[in-house]
């Protein structure tokens, strides 16, 4: 013991729960400065909260517009990525667009060279106003066709199936 009659170790001891409950307090208590590595959130800080705060520092203060912003030579903004894509989209469409009208030109072309090629072959073939004739020629082949659809076909085959037979009979007996 010593002269005050408190043992030794003993206050070594309280002075240790001292400095270790006055070192847990300053662990547990966060800080301004304090930041954890994996809080993302914390790293960023935007500009005009910097600004409100004078001694904090902005790394990017020395740079007056926001186009001067060093960035890697490789590095495109999803923003800028999506107009590219969009820009090189339209173009795309507009090749296309270009490529149908000239094929819908080229139809027309080819179906126009037809038709005259077809009425000449009609005016050739078939004298004056051909597609009046072709277009009788028509009817008549259809109302032709409608009478004999109509007709009894099998009565007037067998009728003439007789007539032949009995025509054919009466040529040999004279011989």
């Amino acid at each position: 013991m010593s002269s005050s009659g408190v043992d030794l170790p003993s206050k070594r001891r309280e002075s240790m729960f001292k400095e270790e409950a006055i070192m847990n307090e300053i662990v547990s208590k966060p800080t301004d400065d304090h930041i954890h590595p994996d809080d993302d959130d914390l790293l960023r800080v935007p500009s005009d909260a910097l600004a409100q705060q004078p001694h904090v520092v902005d790394p990017l203060s020395r740079f007056t517009d926001q186009s001067e912003i060093p960035v890697p030579l490789d590095y495109v903004s999803p923003a800028a990525e999506l107009s590219l894509r969009i820009r090189e989209t339209r173009e795309e469409i507009a090749v296309l667009r270009s490529r149908l009208a000239r094929i819908a030109e080229d139809a027309s072309q080819i179906t126009q060279s037809r038709l005259e090629w077809a009425d000449a072959s009609a005016h050739a073939q078939l004298g004056e106003h051909p597609w009046v004739k072709l277009t009788a020629a028509m009817v008549g082949s259809f109302v032709l066709t409608r009478a004999i659809r109509s007709l009894p076909i099998a009565s007037i085959a067998s009728t003439l199936a007789v007539a032949a037979i009995k025509h054919k009979g009466g040529r040999r007996k004279p011989g």
